[in-house]
């Protein structure tokens, strides 16, 4: 006899009674193989290829430590699971419950199809040869677990099949399997999600519902592919001519970089080289803070670059009339500013209290020239 956990060794789960049977058959044949024939024997090594629990459970019944006959030891571990009497293998409630769960599952494509229908034929086939359900009884039920849409379109074929057929008898299950495998060949697990609600008036094949799959489908990823195009080009029109530093700063996740340098370790509103080129006269910021020309004016779209000082430097190479222009105004407007400057002080030096009674200045003595130093 193999040992415990051996390849050959013959396995019950407790929780599956039906296989009870086929745990003694097996240890049977096995015991024809090694010659056992002590009714002791084989009650030992029946408890000793089972689990714990279930081993102790066995070795406890009043026939196994008797003289009593291996065929009640075996019977006796019968009675102790239901389900596992040949005569009671299967129940109408079985196959109650299988229509049930299916129908609340549904039938998606094929495999599940075959899955119905292999375990309801070994269900109702061993109730048929114990006379608990009739053949048609047998065709109603299988109707029963099929969803209303996949029914709804498999009666429109079998009324096309058999056009004589009365509608009160039950159709034949092999014509009903046949009709379910026609309509669900080459369908996807998704298909009859996107099916319709209402049944249809009218008979739709099935290559006109693939087609329509397809267009649908087809029709969603050029959507899909539309928007993406879009929001591909919005990014990189953005990158290239965006102007406003502030929407470049706050779109930090889309570009990182200086967008005047491309320094990555700034904004536009931190570089140096935009203070340079401001001094240099190339460009300015206007009244909104934006880097513009000196002359006011945006860098017009038709001269590109990497950057906007690529930009920038393009444009003057191709205009070098501007650059003077630009630092001549810089130049002047800087003077201009700093003399402001130098008078609006001189300005609020004068009008100081603790100066308006000091001695009388130069300019305060009308036509007098201010006497020579000795």
């Amino acid at each position: 006899m193999p040992a415990r956990g051996d390849h050959v060794a013959p396995t019950f789960d407790p929780k599956q009674p039906r296989e009870l049977r086929r745990y003694f058959e097996d240890l049977e044949f096995l015991f024809n193989r090694a010659r056992v024939t002590n009714a002791t024997e084989k009650k030992v090594h029946a408890c000793r290829y089972v689990d714990f629990d279930t081993s102790e459970l066995w070795a406890s019944l009043a026939d196994y430590a008797t003289v009593a006959r291996y065929e009640d030891f075996r019977e006796a571990i019968y009675e102790l699971y239901p389900g596992s009497e040949e005569e009671r293998r299967w129940s109408v409630a079985d196959m109650d419950e299988l229509t049930g769960e299916r129908l609340r599952l549904g039938i998606q494509n094929l495999a599940d199809l075959g899955d119905y229908h292999r375990q309801f034929l070994a269900i109702t086939t061993f109730l048929r040869s114990k006379n608990r359900i009739s053949e048609n009884e047998q065709c109603r039920v299988f109707a029963c677990g099929i969803a209303p849409e996949l029914w709804a379109r498999i009666e429109q074929r079998l009324q096309i099949k058999f056009p004589d057929h009365f509608p009160g008898d039950p159709y034949p299950m092999t014509a009903m399997h046949d009709a379910a495998r026609y309509f669900l060949y080459g369908t996807t697990a998704t298909f009859l999600t996107a099916a319709t609600s209402s049944v249809p008036s009218t008979t739709q094949s099935a290559t006109t519902v693939k087609r329509e799959e397809f267009s649908m489908i087809l029709e969603r990823i050029t959507e899909t592919f539309a928007k993406a195009l879009a929001a591909s080009a919005s990014a990189t029109s953005g990158n290239q001519f965006n102007y406003d530093p502030t929407t470049q700063a706050n779109s930090a996740t889309a570009n990182i970089e200086c967008n005047y340098c491309g320094d990555p370790q700034h904004y536009i509103q931190e570089c140096e080289i935009v203070e340079q080129d401001i001094r240099d006269g190339k460009i300015r910021r206007n009244a909104e803070g934006k880097v513009v020309l000196a002359t006011g004016y945006y860098v017009p779209r038709r001269v590109v670059g990497q950057f906007m000082k690529s930009r920038v430097e393009e444009y003057y190479r191709q205009n070098p009339g501007e650059l003077r222009v630009g630092a001549m105004s810089y130049g002047v407007l800087s003077n201009g500013i700093a003399e402001r400057s130098e008078t609006k002080k001189y300005a609020m030096r004068r009008t100081h209290p603790d100066e308006l009674d000091s001695t009388p200045r130069r300019s305060d003595v009308k036509g007098r020239r201010a006497p020579a130093t000795q």
